[in-house]
């Protein structure tokens, strides 16, 4: 989120702004709310993530008519392989919401949440190989913390679960599809804005995961119940419109180690959810194992350095 965040210009300000704040909180909390979404749908996965892009299209095209009257917004993509790009990075985002969805299924929300955190550590390394941005010790101790805790999560299980399960490897998955996408869009970083990126991405990625619903879930796209398509637009709204919205704001307005530190808590708050809704305890094991993963990522990106772009 945070590199998409990163594609809207926000103007910039020194001094503490409490509104910020209070903004980058309640978008963390609106975030942590994904994977019950997800587990209270009354369509599999695949169509859920499709009904969330889909829904979620319209509200960024307003977006950027609204931007347009204040400023010139670029929408269409200027050749061949800028459209080989946005496609190839709908493709990871489409993968990415048929294995980490799928693995809030199948595991723990807790293990599921915590596994796909792990994407900044991938996205670090492919930065590293794509752009030449330096690795530094500090990131590598990091990175040394979260593995052995993501090891420790997956051997201990969680409550029904068994000791690894399908889900942990779907959302270690989700993870690596996720980081591909926010290196994909690191590659065009400022040509386009947040909304127009999101049109491109979400709105390719729809008849792709439309047809993995037809081939994976027996072609259940549509819910039953008014409740089902309530919940289907709550999921939209509140995790990509407001959320997103809310945190590409605040992202311009505080330092960018606060904005990234905080999604660090979304974890905390999604295994919490998993207690109170779908009695999904944490063992003491469970819990150490969760909090050295944060404290890893947590060092990871205190080890990351800005770097000047290479040419290309």
């Amino acid at each position: 989120m945070g590199v998409i965040a990163n594609l809207i210009q926000v103007p910039d300000t020194n001094r503490p702004d409490r509104v910020a704040y209070a903004g980058l909180i309640f978008a963390t909390l609106l975030f942590s709310f994904t994977a019950v979404f997800i587990r209270l749908s009354e369509v599999g996965p695949a169509a859920t993530g499709f009904w969330r892009f889909l829904i979620t299209v319209p509200f960024m095209l307003l977006w950027i008519a609204l931007a347009s009257r204040r400023n010139q917004v670029r929408v269409l993509l200027a050749n061949r392989r800028e459209y080989l790009w946005m496609l190839f990075s709908a493709l990871m985002l489409t993968l990415n919401v048929l294995t980490w969805q799928s693995a809030v299924l199948m595991t723990s929300i807790a293990n599921a949440v915590l596994i796909s955190n792990l994407h900044p550590i991938v996205v670090a390394f492919g930065a590293y190989f794509l752009f030449r941005e330096r690795i530094t010790p500090v990131f590598i101790l990091g990175l040394i913390l979260a593995l052995v805790g993501t090891g420790l999560l997956v051997r201990e299980g969680a409550g029904q679960f068994g000791v690894v399960t399908l889900g942990d490897g779907l959302a270690l998955l989700g993870a690596i599809f996720f980081a591909l996408w926010v290196l994909c869009l690191k590659n065009q970083r400022g040509s386009y804005s947040t909304p127009v990126t999101m049109v491109w991405n979400m709105g390719l990625a729809c008849p792709m995961i439309l047809l993995a619903t037809v081939l994976l879930e027996d072609g259940v796209v549509f819910p039953q119940t008014s409740a089902g398509w309530g919940l289907l637009g709550g999921y939209a709204i509140t995790v990509n419109v407001i959320g997103l919205s809310i945190y590409a704001f605040v992202t311009g307005r505080l330092p960018a180690s606060i904005s990234a530190t905080a999604l660090l808590i979304v974890p905390v708050f999604s295994s919490s959810y998993g207690w109170i809704l779908f009695d999904e305890a944490l063992s003491l094991a469970q819990g150490a194992a969760g909090l050295l993963i944060l404290a890893g990522l947590f060092v990871a990106q205190r080890g990351q350095r800005p770097q000047k772009p290479s040419p290309r």
